[in-house]
């Protein structure tokens, strides 16, 4: 597993984390990564405060790196929302931490 860290100055307001799902060969991978819906930052910032990010969206992969398939959650005040092509819909609380998660979006809550 590759980790990096970076100390940061000036936290930014929202964050977008990717994740790499397929090889330098074409392969899909497909290695669990779990989310906390609160993720604390403090340890990697210079300036002392308190900058914990809440989780508010998500992208979801199925399929291969040849054929496949993008689906989006989104959280909207309390409520959760299900995206796909062409269709959305309320959905309850959908656990990110699963297989196929490309990306995340956080938000930090101490500017609110």
């Amino acid at each position: 597993q590759d980790f990096s860290s970076t100390i940061h100055q000036i936290t930014p307001q929202i964050l977008v984390i990717n994740f790499k799902r397929f090889s330098n060969f074409g392969k899909k991978l497909n290695t669990f990564v779990e989310i906390p819906l609160e993720i604390n930052i403090n340890q990697y910032c210079m300036e002392k405060g308190n900058y914990v990010y809440e989780v508010f969206a998500g992208a979801v992969h199925s399929g291969s790196s040849n054929f496949g398939h993008y689906v989006a959650y989104t959280k909207r005040g309390i409520k959760w929302f299900y995206f796909s092509d062409t269709h959305a819909k309320p959905t309850f609380f959908i656990n990110l931490s699963r297989q196929g998660l490309t990306s995340f979006f956080i938000e930090g809550n101490w500017n609110k």
